[in-house]
């Protein structure tokens, strides 16, 4: 017998923020793409650059490519290569996009290590800061923010907790003593375990700047993939520490580190990236995510889709794939601003809600199942009307199926779907 899922709604009780968590790592601008129009329709709120270019290049973004010759006066604007960066922050900014700037390299197997002079490091580090924030060397004034230290220092090998939380003590203080308005945090774990708790920790006993922690996020369903990032916030709440925010710097569907595929493996991974499957997955997760205690953003790796054998939002060509319409389906959440009360009951079935000014929106996903979800509308608003009801399956891209007729100060909607669906439902 097919199970019959329930969503609860209750537009009277405002439970917070719904939180910008359709990010995307790099983009919209990269080597062979532009997907300028693609982050406009899905309403990208952040863009954390990091292995742009390519990881195994590092064309871009990594201080080694803006520094590239480490003997160089780091005070003569010549010595610094910031044009090809640049352009991807110009376009990032365009799009609407706030910047997540990664200070570290990317992690391609040959130069993926603490620099030798770490001093002279963090002052490379600093005057990319006054670039792009203070108009140095020809600069911007971007306005950025959020520079994350590092990333998956638990993935070096031989490098121990002491070399890693001294390295990012060094940087943070570097960071602030340069502005103290700027959040910096770290360190792009690639999983929570022994040393990212030892991080924070440390930080809180040596009083090291620490605005926010990051963590990956990947594995086959959602709940795999965030099950680190789960502990993490157990063991914030557990300490006197819930206040610290905990940024997800990547996640997707699948492994980067799975080894070495074959060509049939290759070709499974990327079907499932682009296909309903992988919108779902993403659905999901956003939907976890925003229900999860202390996730306050995340980006989803990757954005590059002529180079990276990880975006799935688009196909190599920068055509929108399936996925791309759960992070449309999101933004339309994202964009009313408060979250209310949503409740899902049911196996497979991820559920949140919003209320704006003279709007609302419901977001349903279901990956476990076909049959009836039914939808119960509490506590309307005195100037909400109409329902519009939009599906995304295996025939339908977001597609607009019924307008439905709100009357009363509840409503309860009834609407059968496929085993996998994405339900969004726009209130006006």
């Amino acid at each position: 017998m097919t199970e019959r899922k329930l969503v609860t709604v209750d537009f009277a009780s405002v439970t917070g923020q719904i939180k910008p968590l359709h990010g995307m790592c790099n983009g919209p601008l990269s080597p062979g793409a532009d997907l300028s129009e693609l982050f406009h329709a899905m309403g990208v709120p952040q863009v954390r650059f990091a292995d742009a270019g390519g990881k195994q290049a590092g064309l871009y973004v990594n201080v080694s490519a803006i520094f590239p010759d480490t003997s160089a006066d780091e005070y003569d604007p010549g010595s610094y290569r910031f044009a090809p960066t640049d352009a991807l922050i110009k376009a990032a900014l365009e799009s609407g996009a706030e910047i997540v700037y990664r200070l570290g390299e990317s992690d391609n197997g040959w130069h993926y290590a603490f620099p030798e002079n770490a001093d002279k490091w963090v002052r490379v580090c600093t005057n990319i800061i006054r670039h792009y924030n203070d108009g140095w060397a020809d600069g911007m004034h971007a306005g950025i923010q959020c520079f994350e230290v590092w990333a998956t220092p638990d993935a070096m090998k031989d490098v121990g907790n002491a070399a890693v939380f001294a390295f990012y003590e060094k940087v943070a203080h570097g960071v602030k003593s340069y502005d103290p308005t700027l959040q910096v945090g770290g360190m792009g774990f690639a999983d929570y375990g022994a040393m990212a708790r030892e991080f924070i920790k440390y930080c809180k006993k040596k009083q090291v700047p620490l605005d926010f922690v990051s963590v990956c996020a990947y594995g086959e369903t959602p709940d795999a993939a965030l099950a680190g990032a789960n502990k993490l916030s157990a063991y914030l709440q557990k300490s006197d520490m819930a206040h610290l925010p905990i940024h997800i710097s990547e996640w997707n569907c699948t492994r980067p580190d799975a080894g070495v595929l074959t060509p049939a493996q290759k070709q499974e991974a990327y079907e499932r990236l682009h296909s309903l499957g992988g919108a779902i997955f993403c659905a999901s997760a956003l939907l976890k995510m925003q229900n999860a205690f202390g996730i306050e953003s995340a980006t989803y790796y990757d954005a590059q889709p002529d180079i990276s054998a990880l975006c799935g939002i688009c196909d190599r060509f920068g055509n929108p794939t399936k996925p791309s319409h759960a992070f449309r389906a999101y933004d339309v959440l994202y964009r009313q601003g408060s979250a209310v009360y949503c409740d899902a009951q049911g196996s497979g079935v991820d559920a949140a809600a919003s209320i704006g000014d003279r709007a609302g929106a419901v977001l349903i996903s279901v990956s476990d199942g076909a049959g009836l979800v039914d939808i119960r509308l509490d506590n309307l608003p005195d100037n909400v009307y109409s329902a519009d009801v939009l599906i995304l399956d295996g025939v339908r891209d977001l597609t607009h199926v019924q307008t439905l007729p709100l009357l009363g100060m509840s409503r309860q909607i009834c609407i059968s779907v496929s085993k996998y669906a994405l339900i969004l439902i726009q209130l006006y």
